[in-house]
């Protein structure tokens, strides 16, 4: 949506232009969609180009979640006309970051895994793609340590010891759960070191084989449930 933006120029507070601007679509904070309310607007007249170039940024507000946020617009155009030419968007601060969702028992065997991958997942997001890597093997390791005390509640000193590799084979119980881990270890090792040893596989697969341990992980609590019933029914 085109609004009109009055701004003051940051050097001369009492010169004043008029900026036709495409409002954002979604609040960066909440997500929302929304008409943001402008609550002030700056511009600054670059002397780089022959033609005339403003940096205009306009300082909003969501009605939604009452936070602000900035958005950087620009142009670059003849000598500037009272009919206002519009604006390009260039970007709005903070970028919105969506959040992975997790159903509550998993938070429950791990509240650390749900944190350190919601980060990593934000990250990768945000454009770190050489370091995001590191954090969903984190994430890996703590989902799948926390499940094994969940499975071995008097065995946690020596879990909490042993590599990764060494839980998994020791203290994983179920086969579908062992071989996606396994494989997800080696993805996730591939995002630490120098050198790549499974070429062919990426941060996608690491996502989705973690995703496939949650949905696993998943069944096995709900069919712990169910064993408990029944054995009460017996």
């Amino acid at each position: 949506m085109i609004k009109v933006i009055r701004s003051k120029q940051i050097e001369y507070p009492s010169v004043n232009l008029n900026f036709k601007v495409d409002m954002p679509r979604n609040c960066p904070h909440c997500g929302v969609v929304l008409e943001p309310k402008a609550l002030s607007s700056h511009f600054v007249e670059m002397a780089d180009l022959d033609d005339h170039h403003y940096k205009i940024y306009v300082h909003w507000l969501c009605p939604s979640c009452a936070k602000a946020f900035c958005s950087e617009y620009e142009y670059i155009g003849p000598q500037y006309r009272t009919e206002c030419d519009e604006a390009t968007l260039i970007q709005t601060d903070p970028k919105f970051c969506s959040s992975p969702t997790f159903d509550a028992e998993i938070e429950k065997v791990s509240e650390d895994f749900v944190k350190i991958y919601t980060q990593s997942h934000k990250a990768e997001q945000l454009g770190f793609d050489k370091i995001c890597g590191m954090g969903y093997r984190k994430a890996l390791e703590f989902l799948v340590k926390d499940f094994a005390i969940n499975l071995h509640p008097k065995e946690v000193e020596k879990i909490k010891k042993q590599t990764l590799a060494q839980c998994i084979e020791n203290f994983i119980d179920s086969p579908k759960i062992k071989n996606l881990s396994k494989a997800s270890a080696w993805i996730g090792n591939d995002e630490t070191h120098y050198c790549r040893q499974h070429e062919d596989y990426n941060i996608e697969h690491l996502k989705a084989f973690i995703n496939a341990i949650v949905s696993y992980i998943n069944s096995e609590l709900e069919l712990k449930k169910a064993e408990q019933l029944v054995r009460k029914s017996d």
